[in-house]
């Protein structure tokens, strides 16, 4: 880091922008550690580790000048409920963490301890396993492990479990809240002497210990089912990652090397003691500057370009303070030392104005000679001694507010309120009864300018040239001359030096010199009347011949001739109308419109209609001829039933006359 230490004396709400550098070294030194599940399902895991152990040394070093590497392991408390039990006693002795080896650069060594682990391996209770425990136990117990001050620190997190985190201990009667304390002293200092009596630490506990000590940890885990989980965990840990261990395509050695790879090529700067507000500014490929704290891609020997944009806050907090800003993982820091300015360093103005002459202005504020008083010396001691019942001298009259309420009644005397941010806005008088900013506007300007006039004491004061309240009115008549030295053209009043024309003349303008357009019937052309209805009125003035517009809803209550104008399908309707000698068009904002017919789909309809037309008849016939089929069909029905009937008259005749004979 350059630079290393700054001092900053700041303003409040000041915002300052500091520059520094960051160096990334090829040959800096790196401690990795590695914090071991060995719970029964992490059998494999561990064998696995152990046989690409050396090659996995190796390849790191090669990335780094001066590489070593330690382990530790972690399973659970040593109490019920979390363990297995026989009876009252423990089946077999369980360690929460124990540091199996301290950081080493032997190779050989750290693969003999990874593969001696399975003596080690056992089971527990439950699920979550004490990992944060052991963690916590691995950071802060820095003599135990061997870290070195100016190395990178890195802790590989194995397991293929959840966590248990503060509250938790409660069930096995560790109340005593964790103190992040190293409790791996006296006569075991490899053990963890403190599972049975303190509960486990929180997750801001572990991001906590882990940011002071500037360690980084990747979160190597060995179950799909609890990636998550521990990605929420890296979320709250600065300088944290998190690896899926049970990879089918890469190896261990290939996770832990492609992690160390991103750890190395990324710098993620942290902030310590933060008192004010700091957002950081990085310039990571060279050329353009991005408001983050992280760049990822650094080679070795690069520089970074950084801003730290610090923005005071107010003199409430501390005057004096330290704000070390260093890159997570990394031995380096910038420390800035913060002084803020609540003082005023100002001139002395002996005898000033402000102070009523009778004191020295300071810094806004006054320190009266002897014999004055006041908050800007407006007082003598006899008028103070002698003021009485002050606010009452402070009156117009009995039923006036004191000082018009614009002002502080002080020794019997009337102190106006003090000048705003326009120094034409105060207010003056015996009684604060005078302002010089709330006279009338002519042309959105006091009493028309200083051209007109001038506002003293809430009225207009005109120049010669000008009258009236606002002073809009000039005194001579020279604007309403026409070409003709006419007033008006004679066709009119000059009033305040404005024309206003006969409504019987026939002519408008500024002079009357126009003839009038609404004496013509409906003089408007098409053109115009569509510029106009385009609301781009300052192109029309050469097609309307400077006619002004007004868009109405209805037309009905508006006196004039009503004129129309066919455009397309739409009728535009309109009246011109004269209103104190102006004339101006007022127009229809609907339009009356016809819908355009299409002709494919009237002969559609057309033949449409004949088609249905026809089949209608063609029904209509069917079910006439089948009423008289079915007439018919009854008739011939009824006939062939009468002619059996008659058939057996017949021969009963012939047979009885035979009988008779």
């Amino acid at each position: 880091m350059q630079p290393q230490k700054i001092h900053l004396r700041i303003r409040p709400h000041q915002t300052v922008e500091i520059p520094f550098k960051f160096y990334q070294t090829k040959d800096s030194a790196v401690d990795m550690f590695f914090l071991i599940d060995i719970s029964k399902t992490m059998e494999k895991y561990i064998a696995e580790l152990a046989n690409v152990s050396i090659h996995l040394v190796e390849s790191l070093r090669n990335m780094t000048g001066s590489f070593r590497v330690g382990a530790g392991v972690f399973v659970e408390k040593p109490i019920l409920p979390f363990v297995f039990a026989s009876g009252k006693d423990i089946s077999k002795k369980i360690d929460t963490y124990r540091l199996v080896t301290r950081l080493t650069q032997e190779a050989k060594v750290f693969k003999r301890t990874i593969k001696d682990l399975h003596s080690l391996m056992t089971n527990n209770a439950d699920i979550p396993e004490a990992g944060l425990e052991a963690m916590m136990q691995a950071v802060v117990c820095e003599e135990n492990v061997g870290w070195r001050n100016e190395s990178r620190k890195i802790i590989i997190y194995c397991s293929d479990a959840p966590f248990h985190y503060a509250g938790d201990g409660l069930l096995a009667g560790a109340v005593i809240p964790n103190d992040g304390q190293c409790r791996m002293r006296g006569t075991k200092p490899s053990i963890y002497q403190g599972a049975e009596i303190q509960d486990y630490p929180s997750i801001q506990q572990i991001a906590n210990a882990l940011s002071l000590k500037q360690v980084t940890t990747i979160f190597a885990v060995a179950s799909k089912e609890y990636i998550h989980l521990y990605e929420k965990l890296s979320r709250k840990i600065e300088s944290s990652y998190v690896s899926d261990f049970n990879s089918e395509t890469s190896t261990i050695a290939d996770i832990i090397t492609d992690s160390y790879k991103n750890i190395s090529s990324s710098v993620t700067m942290a902030v310590l003691n933060k008192g004010i507000n700091i957002t950081f500014l990085v310039k990571c490929d060279g050329k353009k500057w991005t408001e983050t704290k992280t760049c990822d891609g650094i080679k070795h020997s690069s520089v970074i370009e950084f801003k730290a944009v610090l923005t005071a806050g107010d003199c409430s907090q501390k005057q004096n303070q330290t704000i070390t800003i260093n890159p997570s993982g990394v031995k380096g820091k910038l420390e800035i030392q913060v002084e803020y300015i609540c003082d005023c360093d100002c001139d002395k103005i002996f005898n000033s104005s402000q102070c009523n002459d009778r004191g020295t202005e300071k810094c806004g504020d006054c320190i009266c000679n002897a014999g004055f008083t006041g908050s800007v010396c407006e007082c003598t001691e006899e008028e103070r001694l002698n003021a009485g019942n002050s606010t009452e001298k402070c009156k117009m009259d009995k039923n006036s507010e004191i000082c018009s309420n614009r002002g502080k009644c002080t020794c019997g005397k009337c102190l106006c309120n003090g000048k705003s941010s326009n120094q034409m806005n105060f207010y003056r008088g015996k009684f604060c009864e005078c302002d010089d900013f709330s006279c009338p506007l002519f042309n959105r300007r006091l009493c028309g300018g200083p051209s007109r006039g001038s506002c003293v004491c809430g009225k207009c004061v005109c120049t010669s040239n000008y009258t009236g309240d606002d002073c809009s009115c000039p005194i001579t008549n020279d604007s309403c001359l026409g070409e003709n030295n006419a007033i008006c053209n004679n066709r009119g009043n000059c009033s305040c030096g404005v024309c206003t024309c006969d409504s019987t003349s026939g002519y408008t303008g500024l002079t009357c010199e126009n003839p009038s357009i609404c004496l013509n019937k409906c003089p408007v052309n098409l053109d115009c009347m569509l510029c106009a209805k385009s609301k781009n009125v300052s192109m029309c003035y050469t097609e309307c011949k400077d006619m002004q517009f007004e868009e109405v809803d209805s037309l009905d209550k508006v006196t004039g001739e009503l004129c129309k104008l066919m455009n397309k399908l739409c009728v535009i309707e309109y009246k011109c109308v004269n209103e104190n000698g102006k004339e101006f068009l007022k127009i229809r904002k609907k339009d009356k419109c016809t819908k355009k017919r299409d002709k494919r789909m009237l002969i559609g309809g057309i033949i449409g209609g004949i088609l249905a037309v026809g089949v209608l008849l063609l029904l209509l016939w069917k079910c006439v001829s089948m009423s008289l089929d079915h007439r018919e069909m009854e008739r011939f029905k009824k006939e062939r039933t009468s002619a059996v009937w008659n058939t057996v008259s017949i021969l009963f005749k012939i047979h009885f006359t035979v009988v008779v004979t």
